[in-house]
């Protein structure tokens, strides 16, 4: 109600205490960002330390039972504890952008630490952009990141590499451009059944530290005529509603299932469908990036 926004890295244990402005932190991670006046004042309340915002980000480790490290990254805080001996002598340490301590059990200390030594998740996610279909190229240049490996279900003996291609018929709303995006495919494909499946495949290659638990891909499309299944390793996942043959505009999606932080098969069936005795062509359009929690390095203990 006062403005607080909280972060909550799983594992995670808070209780909320009535009249408390703010929460006990049992066991887990949370990153603190106050940005208003009516928040400054919040406490997360730990077994080792209080701590005590005054308008900042924050993050409270106690993942350990042992030990409760805080580290601010903008602004500053109040790290306080009671004495073992005199529990009405209160030890107080102010913090400040860039600072880090920690509070053992078994000692009154407020301990300075190293604060790049600290690993917090944060609401800023980190844009790792992939190539996209057709970039870097000009009209009839082969793609070589993707290749055709099947059609109608039939795996080719030798894949099809798709070209950069534009035609007419793909409207004037997203006009090619070798600095985004292109069309890729095939202007005159070679089967002219009613509906013939195109299997498009890429293989992309995570970062090490690409988290499948909170990190994702995602990315906007196009499809003469349509996109119908896309796989991620094998497994496939849910399609977003999307009009045959719009080009008015991309469809979005996100992938944040099956994928892993290493190489990734991702493979696209497109249906191409039969204009009187003309197939057309058939392509695929594609924008998409990395959206990756952001990450500081791991605790050095």
């Amino acid at each position: 109600n006062y403005g607080a926004q909280v972060i909550l890295e799983s594992p995670c244990s808070i209780e909320f205490i009535d009249n408390d402005n703010g929460f006990r932190l049992h066991r887990g991670k949370v990153v603190g960002l106050i940005e208003t006046d009516k928040a400054r004042g919040f406490i997360i309340r730990t077994n080792h330390v209080d701590v005590t915002d005054f308008g900042t980000k924050f993050g409270v480790d106690a993942s350990n039972q042992s030990v409760t490290k805080v580290r601010v990254f903008e602004g500053d805080v109040e790290v306080a504890r009671s004495s073992r001996q005199d529990p009405t002598k209160i030890v107080r340490k102010r913090l400040f952008r860039g600072q880090a301590v920690r509070a053992t059990a078994g000692s009154d200390d407020i301990e300075d630490i190293d604060a790049k030594t600290t690993q917090f998740l944060t609401a800023e996610p980190r844009i790792i952009h992939l190539e996209n279909t057709g970039i870097k190229l000009y009209e009839g240049d082969k793609d070589k990141r993707w290749e055709v490996v099947a059609i109608d279900g039939r795996r080719l003996d030798t894949p099809l590499t798709p070209v950069v291609f534009w035609e007419s018929g793909l409207g004037n709303a997203y006009p090619n451009d070798h600095t985004t995006s292109q069309w890729i495919g095939f202007k005159h494909p070679v089967e002219v059944a009613d509906q013939t499946t195109y299997t498009f495949r890429t293989t992309i290659k995570l970062p090490k530290d690409f988290d499948p638990s909170v990190d994702r891909i995602d990315l906007k499309f196009m499809a003469d005529n349509q996109l119908k299944v896309i796989r991620v390793n094998g497994q496939s996942i849910d399609m977003p509603p999307h009009e045959l043959q719009d080009f008015s505009e991309m469809a979005a999606m996100t992938i944040d299932r099956h994928l892993i932080a290493d190489e990734n098969i991702i493979e696209l069936d497109i249906v191409n469908h039969r204009i009187v005795d003309n197939p057309g062509p058939v392509g695929l359009r594609m924008e998409w990036q990395i959206v990756a929690s952001r990450r500081w390095p791991t605790w050095a203990e």
